[in-house]
């Protein structure tokens, strides 16, 4: 939970939950989207672990007490709550146990944002998204040892936007669902118990993050750390054959979360280097005294998908 509340401080206008592993990618495919009426709305389910936002609790009884929902209806008001803030919650994919969702909040969310399409709405529903935007989150998991967070921009799931949810057209989180596996091809249920994000930074070298599809230029992967380090050295644990990984990433670190500044790397020795571990020494200039952060950027395309099994910065490892 320590590392969820990283993420929370960094922005703490959203909601951050836990999800189990075999149940995130669900509750990727449980968001909607129409911006006819301004809906952005998503579901997480509380019981693992959550962080939340005070005033949105005090808005949602608001919202309970105008809606005139049924008693059967308001026995399910945790299920209710992620959707009703007409955001989507910021999910993080840990080891944990099951979840599900609710399809009737969705439907009645709907019916109140239609309701009102004026400027100044008066049904306590927010209408204006959120920062950061799906498209800008990259924390997708918690280390092992709950000290640092697992980034990458790299998403399993399609964006809720490329679909217009109606409740008209829709009868169902099934339906929802199959909606999602349509536009993209997700990993099966047995791929990410074996490679879900956490497995990048669960401090078992065995166990391996897996990209799913080929990297392209520009993508990334790293670490948001609590404390500060000024590493002199990298060391990632992969089972993908790299000859010269000094030329495969720009390796950029940051110690403010904002200005990110690119490292010079030089390859170890070949004796030094000790498989399946790829090592590169960094020299990040004399301005900066310690970072919070560390990402590495593929300079070029990849042949295959990129496994990450570790990470150790001097003597820090995860």
């Amino acid at each position: 939970m320590d590392s969820l509340y990283l993420n929370m401080i960094r922005y703490p206008n959203l909601i951050h939950a836990n999800s189990p592993p075999l149940r995130y990618l669900d509750q990727m495919r449980w968001r909607v989207s129409n911006p006819d009426f301004s809906m952005h709305a998503g579901f997480a389910d509380l019981q693992y672990g959550a962080f939340v936002p005070r005033w949105k609790v005090q808005t949602f009884m608001t919202q309970l007490g105008k809606s005139a929902l049924g008693k059967d209806r308001i026995r399910l008001a945790d299920m209710y709550f992620s959707i009703w803030t007409n955001q989507y919650p910021w999910i993080l994919s840990n080891p944990l146990l099951l979840a599900s969702g609710n399809h009737q909040a969705v439907r009645r969310l709907q019916r109140t944002l239609e309701a009102d399409l004026t400027e100044t709405p008066k049904d306590y529903f927010e209408r204006v998204e959120d920062e950061p935007r799906l498209y800008e989150r990259d924390v997708r998991a918690s280390c092992g040892n709950d000290r640092c967070l697992f980034i990458t921009n790299m998403d399993h799931a399609p964006s809720p936007t490329l679909f217009k949810y109606d409740k008209d057209n829709f009868t169902g989180i099934p339906h929802i669902e199959r909606t999602y596996n349509e536009l993209m091809a997700m990993p099966s249920t047995e791929f990410w118990n074996e490679h879900a994000y956490h497995k990048a930074v669960d401090s078992d070298p065995n166990s391996c993050w897996n990209s799913y599809t080929n990297p392209k230029a520009g993508d990334y992967f790293g670490m948001i750390m609590m404390g500060k380090v000024l590493p002199k050295l990298l060391q990632i644990y992969t089972c993908n054959d790299i000859r010269k990984p000094e030329n495969l990433f720009d390796v950029s670190v940051t110690n403010n979360g904002t200005d990110w500044i690119s490292c010079k790397t030089r390859a170890m020795t070949p004796w030094q280097q000790v498989p399946p571990r790829i090592s590169i020494r960094l020299d990040c200039g004399e301005t900066i005294e310690y970072i919070r952060a560390i990402r590495m950027t593929f300079l070029e395309d990849g042949p295959e998908p990129f496994n990450v099994c570790g990470f150790a910065l001097d003597t820090v490892v995860v």
